[in-house]
């Protein structure tokens, strides 16, 4: 009797933990990812590699790494809308803003045009915009410089990526700087709640109004 041979099973697939921070088209249009896979047994060190999106698989706990810009953009307008409420920072300008920085994830070729040029706060702020500002802030016992900060990143999220190749860091960095302004008075909303927009299947990010819809429903 001839001696029964094991079965042969195929090797365990084996997942690397790893964190998109750019993309890049191949010579056939198609995405790149560029993830940084940290080092073994090395605190802060990483190796940049390519990966195509197949290739990914989003796993959980989301981090803000994992968002596109456009899941960031409304992360950091949820989390400044909290803070604006818990301050009592009341003003019709900042109302505006966050109007007009929520209508980008709606906006099309032919409106963008005259949505980019629409709101004051993202232009070179005229002196009584300013003055009122100031007085508003001063009113709230808040630092001016440091609300400017915080306003100059809450706008930089979406601005700071329009005309050119974005690379993820920025827009961190800019959200981080919105924390920074807000993580005294209140919590940022879980990153899980704008997990359907992913940095990975599109930078800029898939959404709809609906979505947006119910980002902007989230409680303030």
């Amino acid at each position: 009797m001839d001696e029964e041979v094991p079965e042969r099973t195929r090797p365990d697939v084996v997942g690397l933990l790893c964190t998109p921070v750019a993309q890049r088209f191949d010579s056939a249009w198609n995405r790149i990812n560029e993830v940084d896979l940290p080092v073994k047994d090395e605190a802060d060190c990483y190796i940049r590699h390519s990966a195509y999106r197949d290739q990914l698989v989003f796993a959980p706990p989301t981090q803000h790494s994992d968002l596109s810009v456009a899941a960031r953009q409304a992360l950091a307008l949820v989390t400044f809308r909290r803070w604006r409420s818990a301050v009592g920072l009341q003003m019709e300008e900042l109302d505006s803003l966050e109007d007009h920085l929520w209508e980008y994830l709606t906006v099309t070729s032919e409106t963008f045009r005259s949505w980019f040029e629409r709101d004051p706060f993202t232009r070179r702020w005229p002196d009584s915009l300013q003055s009122r500002l100031r007085e508003a802030v001063t009113a709230c016992h808040l630092r001016y410089p440091a609300v400017v900060e915080g306003i100059d990143a809450l706008i930089s999220i979406t601005y700071g990526g329009l005309f050119g190749g974005i690379e993820s860091d920025w827009s961190l960095h800019d959200l981080n700087r919105v924390f920074a302004l807000t993580s005294s008075q209140v919590r940022a909303p879980s990153a899980d709640l704008f997990v359907h927009s992913l940095w990975i299947d599109k930078d800029w990010g898939r959404h709809d109004p609906a979505l947006v819809a119910r980002w902007r429903a989230i409680p303030g």
